[in-house]
């Protein structure tokens, strides 16, 4: 058995991202930021792009009315970055040819160009082109003219490394996914994939160490709580029947405290509490670590940290109860009003998970219990 990471998409009754509305709290904090200055960390232009935010909302067509790729009038670079977007709005369509022409279209000199071939390989594993992705993948790390930033290049890692697990390349897989370093956001997905290849080549040691390291993390993503279920089936791999049933006990007590938690969160009287947020776009709440970057783009993580910023030099500023401080603590409450009920969906995913995990502990538990007492 290999126990997969478990990818869900957001469920069918997720809370609908709010377009206009976001694409407005932009336009106030640039009001903002042109009355007051401020030390900003924002993103290039070509990136203010308001068809991302129909992207991540899957709303193609609207994304498509939004982008011009062919604007003769735009610098090559925005064009190129346009050309992307407009690819990935074509795939939601489901014109993957038309969208492979867009994709092809970002030149090798191009700062987007690695992203481009990106999402090329993912068409292509999409697909089931496995070879393809692979060769896709191996060109973009071979060839050091390429522009490749730190977390593409780990992102990329990710997939490879999952390619080989899905290829039976368990030695690849392992030293693809050793490479993502301690701090990427894809670390702990890596160490689950290490320890699934370990398992496979009955590197029994190293899955256990692996998972035991991911295990001292207490803010907890998805890896972190399957950690939990494939250490006990690394025991009942060896055949080490009674350390995996006490290791399954120990996962389901883990998933149904974590189930609580959450319940406490979503069914409680209080609101939710941002304890402290990684990276801009990763939240965590009462040790419940979110990634909410495959729901909305980037900037407007970017924006949201910049609009505290700006409340923080107002308030040193002007009196609280001015006109300014109000818009500005405007501001900032309603870019919480967007991220509160995406939060509330991932959790809801997550509860759904670990009650899956229970599930799978549960069978597990009483298997290795009935192999356990028939060794004795």
């Amino acid at each position: 058995m290999v126990i997969l990471l478990v990818l869900f998409s957001a469920c069918a009754k997720a809370s609908e991202i709010p377009v206009a509305s976001v694409i407005d709290l932009e336009r106030r904090l640039s009001v903002l930021k042109s009355e007051i200055f401020i030390a900003g960390d924002g993103l290039p232009e070509k990136y203010l792009n308001s068809s991302l935010y129909y992207i991540k909302n899957k709303s193609w067509v609207k994304s498509l009315d939004l982008i011009s790729p062919d604007d003769i009038d735009v610098p090559t670079e925005y064009k190129n970055y346009n050309s992307i977007l407009y690819g990935i709005s074509l795939q939601g369509i489901g014109n993957k040819r038309q969208a492979l022409n867009y994709y092809n279209r970002v030149h090798h000199s191009s700062i987007h160009y690695a992203t481009a071939q990106l999402n090329i390989a993912l068409l292509h594993i999409h697909d089931g082109h496995i070879n393809k992705a692979f060769i896709k993948l191996d060109k973009l790390f071979s060839d050091s003219s390429v522009n490749l930033d730190v977390r593409l290049k780990n992102r990329m890692q990710l997939i490879l490394g999952y390619l080989y697990l899905k290829v039976d390349k368990f030695e690849e897989a392992r030293k693809v996914f050793r490479k993502i370093p301690v701090g990427s956001t894809y670390f702990n997905r890596a160490i689950i994939g290490v320890a699934q290849a370990a398992n496979q080549v009955e590197d029994f040691s190293a899955s256990e160490n692996v998972l035991l390291f991911l295990q001292k993390n207490m803010n907890y993503d998805l890896a972190v709580d399957e950690s939990y279920v494939l250490l006990a089936y690394t025991y009942e791999s060896q055949m080490k029947f009674g350390r995996a049933a006490k290791a399954y006990e120990i996962a389901i007590a883990h998933y149904s405290k974590r189930i609580k938690n959450i319940d406490k969160l979503l069914y409680g009287n209080s609101p939710l509490n941002i304890e402290e947020t990684l990276k801009k776009h990763i939240f965590v709440v009462s040790s419940n670590q979110i990634d909410l970057l495959e729901r909305l783009p980037y900037i407007f993580f970017v924006n949201y940290s910049l609009s505290k910023k700006l409340l923080m030099q107002i308030s040193e500023l002007v009196d609280i109860k001015s006109k300014m401080h109000k818009r500005a603590s405007d501001l900032v409450s309603d870019y919480e009003k967007v991220i509160n009920p995406l939060l509330v969906d991932q959790l809801i995913i997550r509860k759904n998970i670990l009650q899956d995990y229970i599930n799978q502990s549960r069978y597990r538990l009483a298997t290795s219990k009935d192999r356990a007492s028939a060794f004795k």
